[in-house]
């Protein structure tokens, strides 16, 4: 994937994470990949802004993943 202009200024941990958001419509102003040893001392985030209904089935679908037998994200 190739990454508009400024995206270097993002961790690169998360680059592509936040490129993805960004080009289905979810509008990102601030990330982090996490740091420090546990990755618990400063957490990896992404905040964003969108639509509630757009947000809610983001929820769910990770939601969904996160519960299921035999989930497709690495959840840690």
């Amino acid at each position: 994937m190739t990454l508009p202009a400024g995206y270097y200024r993002i961790d690169p941990d998360i680059r592509a994470l936040v490129a993805a958001m960004n080009v289905h419509g979810f509008r990102t102003y601030a990330s982090c990949q996490g740091h420090g040893f546990p990755v618990t001392k400063l957490p990896p985030y992404i905040a964003f802004v969108c639509p509630v209904k757009k947000a809610a089935l983001l929820e769910q679908r990770l939601r969904q993943d996160a519960e299921s037998m035999m989930p497709r994200l690495l959840w840690g």
